[in-house]
């Protein structure tokens, strides 16, 4: 039937496997900024209100990563929180990498 959408179940499991290896990447990353940290939160909130879809439809992608983005947002947080308790203490670069285990 033309206009029917049929999807090729090889690149939907390929494109499927890294816009979920991306989206694990950004939960799993703590923002060093609390401009970084704003940042991920508006992005996860405009993914779940559909703000960045051309359709508009909600998307539930971040559903099963929220507690692991909320981890990141505590270590961002808190890093901010003892900088600012020690005199001179700078802002470090780059990003922290959560290691530990998530279950549990």
């Amino acid at each position: 039937m033309p206009g029917t959408f049929s999807p090729d179940p090889e690149k939907e499991e390929l494109y499927g496997n890294r816009e979920s290896d991306a989206r694990w990447d950004l939960a799993t990353t703590v923002p060093t900024t609390l401009a970084g940290l704003l940042a991920v939160l508006k992005y996860v909130e405009g993914v779940s209100d559909g703000k960045f879809s051309p359709s508009g439809r909600r998307d539930n992608a971040f559903d099963e990563d929220l507690k692991t983005i909320l981890i990141s947002a505590q270590g961002c947080l808190a890093a901010h929180l003892n900088a600012s308790k020690q005199s001179g203490a700078g802002q470090g670069a780059g990003v922290m990498k959560i290691t530990r285990s998530l279950s549990g």
